[in-house]
């Protein structure tokens, strides 16, 4: 499946990290811009001990996660004006439609709930509580890339395209798409038009 990793232009030096050794990375969830990221509440119990929590605490630390989005048109291009705004300097800058190449990290989707907190149970995982997050993120379409036992923060994929924003000069799509395919012919360069973006959440 097709995936988006949507990145500012500003820094080139991240983008063709990408691009060249074909690996996006993985960050541990106190870096991850919901403050509410990984939260759950508990309640000891003779079956959910201090050992269950300590372990699920100790996971959770060393956990890491690459996020991504899922949100394309019928004609498979990233058109989510609010990730461009948000995730990619404000359509200025670009969108990297990636597959995972990579065994050693699970590929799972997001779930969303309006709930006041998440109450874990004894059999709970960390990755249950590392795919659930509030309602007002629903708009993200979120996949996350998970690695519970890292070797290396970096997760292999496969680029397939590299989708230019909105905002992105001519004079720079054409540098951009030289230097792409300076690197890989086979990655297909676009440049998203006005009409494309959907900005329903």
């Amino acid at each position: 499946m097709s995936l988006f990793k949507y990145r500012s232009l500003t820094d080139l030096k991240r983008v063709l990290d990408i691009i060249i050794n074909k690996r996006l990375y993985g960050a541990k969830y106190l870096t991850l811009n919901d403050p509410m990221e990984g939260q759950f509440d508990f309640e000891l119990s003779d079956e959910f001990q201090h050992d269950d929590l300590q372990k699920l605490f100790d996971e959770r630390a060393e956990t890491l996660i690459c996020s991504l989005s899922k949100t394309c048109n019928e004609n498979n291009i990233p058109n989510n004006g609010i990730l461009w705004s948000m995730y990619a300097d404000g359509h200025k800058g670009c969108c990297i439609e990636v597959e995972k190449d990579d065994s050693e990290w699970l590929e799972k989707q997001v779930f969303y709930a309006d709930l006041p907190a998440f109450v874990i149970e004894k059999n709970v995982s960390i990755i249950d509580i590392l795919t659930l997050k509030n309602g007002s993120w629903k708009y993200e379409d979120e996949v996350r890339f998970i690695n519970t036992n890292p070797n290396s923060p970096y997760v292999k994929v496969k680029i397939k395209a590299l989708y230019l924003g909105v905002k992105v000069s001519k004079e720079d799509v054409r540098f951009y798409t030289s230097l792409i395919h300076s690197i890989d012919k086979n990655i297909k360069v676009y440049q998203l038009k006005q009409k494309e973006l959907n900005w329903t959440r």
